[in-house]
């Protein structure tokens, strides 16, 4: 409780900071401070709000917790703090003193302070600050979870267009793949087609020169027997 104490502690000193010294001696004979008319006042039949669990003066069992946002809820208390003493005072005092235990001998301490403090004034600013700070919360849930669809819409969008992206790469990586076997194919396919070109070409030509050559011996040899003979 160390970070809630200096925190209650904060409070405490704002709230003090303008009290008389009558408070210090306790004299019941020194009034009050009076409360300026312009300050607003909490309706006496304020209803209580909604509220999903009581104010806790300690964590919670498992120790969770945001201290920011838990500052941030203290500066709003302080910020709304009615002038007096009234439950912020008394809440601040018990909670430094055992929390519920320590409610009642808070509540007769703090009557010295302030000659109006009274159960209905302690209760009826208790649900003022409650449904505050409900409403704060309300507001920031409400805040952040259009930050959070807007978060995911642009997930979505992000997803869709990648998966579009993607599918058409896919398109084009399968295309060529079968461009790929075709082309594959056609070169195993290579010498099965120009081999028998190729062969009786080779024939041909072998034909072609035995041919010739034979032709070119008689040829030799019937020209060397005209040069002897003729």
């Amino acid at each position: 409780m160390a970070e809630g104490n200096a925190l209650f502690s904060g409070l405490k000193k704002l709230i003090f900071k303008d009290e008389p010294t009558a408070a210090a001696n306790n004299d019941p004979a020194i009034p009050p401070p009076p409360i300026p008319e312009k300050t607003p006042r909490i309706p006496e039949n304020t209803p209580p709000p909604p509220v999903s669990g009581p104010l806790s003066w300690q964590p919670d069992a498992k120790g969770e917790g945001d201290d920011a946002t838990r500052a941030k809820a203290y500066q709003l208390l302080e910020s709304i703090n009615q002038p007096g003493v009234d439950f912020l005072e008394v809440w601040n005092a018990a909670s430094e003193n055992g929390g519920p235990s320590g409610l009642r001998a808070a509540f007769n301490t703090l009557k010295y302070a302030d000659r109006t403090l009274t159960r209905e004034k302690v209760i009826t600013t208790g649900r003022y600050y409650m449904d505050a700070l409900q409403k704060a919360l309300q507001s920031d849930l409400e805040r952040k979870a259009a930050q959070q669809r807007d978060l995911q819409e642009a997930k979505t969008r992000q997803r869709e267009a990648l998966g579009k992206e993607v599918a058409e790469i896919a398109q084009q990586i399968s295309e060529l793949q079968n461009r790929l076997v075709q082309k594959q194919e056609a070169l195993a396919e290579m010498d099965s087609r120009y081999e028998p070109s190729l062969r009786e070409l080779e024939q041909k030509m072998d034909s072609g020169k035995r041919t010739i050559e034979g032709m070119l011996q008689q040829m030799h040899a019937i020209l060397q027997a005209a040069e002897r003979e003729l």
